[in-house]
């Protein structure tokens, strides 16, 4: 088994987190505007995240993390993410490891504690609760199939314009098909418009959807994933009452 350094892994496991949302959410929005759509004022309205979309930790400061996970160090490492994705992420050791395989190798690494609040950006179409609903459900194998088509495609187009090598394209779509393998998610009631709670064996959080808004939080902070998910939607209703 190969271990790999924090550092070195997490940039490929974001990369290709971050990949699978793009092909998950061109994938949904196609499906929606081929006649899913329905009335906007149907979904819920407008909502007061839009104030903070650029400023994610003027909804959730240190405080209000430590209302649900009292143990968040003062030292904990605070990033607000890049200027095309703002979060609010503090992230500190723990004892936890995880594994995966990628191309018949096993690697180990470090997981760390993480409370992520990012993604804040208004629904697309006409009826958010409809593309909401629809993108953050389970899904069957031949959508996952579909899923893996499009990432296939999207990928060799990245090869023909010099962006990525095929070595490249190899290890991401043998990454980020795995996570498409492992994809799920679970209606959680009473927060928000709606709620899933869900992703991939790498990268789970909770969806939330406030009128005509979404945004995701992450608390993982155990290798339970029911006390994550508890923990991400207590955390979701103390941001929906910040936004008020």
């Amino acid at each position: 088994m190969e271990t790999y350094t924090r550092g070195t892994l997490s940039f490929g496991l974001r990369a290709s987190a971050l990949l699978l949302a793009v092909v998950l959410f061109a994938a949904c929005d196609e499906e929606k505007s081929s006649g899913n759509g329905g009335s906007a004022s149907g979904s819920g309205g407008s909502s007061n995240l839009a104030d903070y979309a650029d400023n994610p930790c003027d909804l959730m400061s240190a405080d209000d993390v430590r209302s649900v996970v009292p143990d968040l160090p003062a030292d904990a490492t605070h990033y607000t993410g890049t200027k095309s994705l703002k979060m609010c992420q503090y992230t500190w050791p723990s004892d936890r490891k995880a594994s995966r395989t990628v191309m018949g190798r096993t690697i180990e690494y470090a997981v760390e504690n993480t409370v992520c609040l990012n993604w804040i950006r208004k629904v697309r179409g006409t009826d958010a609760l409809a593309w909401f609903k629809n993108a953050y459900r389970a899904m069957s194998p031949e959508e996952k199939a579909q899923m893996k088509a499009a990432l296939e495609k999207a990928m060799d187009e990245k090869v023909e314009s010099g962006e990525v090598s095929r070595d490249a394209k190899k290890v991401g779509t043998s990454t980020s098909g795995g996570m498409i393998d492992t994809l799920r998610f679970e209606n959680v009631d009473g927060v928000g418009t709606a709620a899933a709670w869900g992703g991939t064996k790498d990268s789970v959080g909770l969806k939330v959807l406030d009128g005509d808004w979404e945004f995701e939080i992450s608390v993982i902070i155990s290798a339970d994933d029911a006390a994550n998910r508890d923990a991400s939607i207590a955390l979701a209703k103390k941001i929906l009452s910040n936004a008020k």
